[in-house]
């Protein structure tokens, strides 16, 4: 068997300017196209809930304090205008508001809605613990939103 001896050849490039600078550019244009981008201007949100109860009541300032909370958390970008019961439909119809899309939600107390759900029932009055009445009510209200609002 004939063994052929091959001769390495060393192969070196010489770099030329022009190829430099475009290896330069071409960095400069994938750091800039990489580069994180500043976020624009985020549009605000404003939804009109109804609450099933008067003004004055525990579950409507319950509900009053909620929205304010949500304002904060959002940093203003979504406002909740909370209407008191009654201001667009009556308080049993909040749900079928909301359906509708006449309301984007609403404050209320699950039992109200047992005639929609049974199942409503499960999270109706009964007292979910606390130490004081605002934690005792707070337990029993819930906010529902209308699911085109969450898109």
């Amino acid at each position: 068997m004939r063994q052929v001896k091959t001769k390495k050849v060393a192969m070196t490039k010489a770099v030329s300017r022009r190829g430099l600078l475009r290896a330069a550019a071409g960095a400069v244009a994938l750091g800039a196209a990489l580069q994180p981008r500043r976020a624009a201007a985020q549009e605000k949100f404003t939804l009109k809930f109804q609450s099933g109860f008067p003004p004055k009541e525990p579950f409507h300032l319950i509900g009053v304090d909620w929205t304010k909370k949500v304002d904060e958390i959002s940093g203003g970008r979504l406002k909740i205008d909370l209407l008191p019961g009654g201001a667009v439909v009556p308080p049993f119809q909040v749900l079928d508001a909301i359906h509708t899309g006449t309301l984007d939600g609403g404050v209320g107390v699950p039992a109200y809605w047992f005639g929609k759900q049974v199942a409503f029932s499960l999270f109706g009055l009964a007292r979910r613990g606390g130490s004081t009445p605002s934690k005792c009510l707070a337990g029993s209200t819930t906010a529902v939103a209308s699911s085109s609002t969450t898109s």
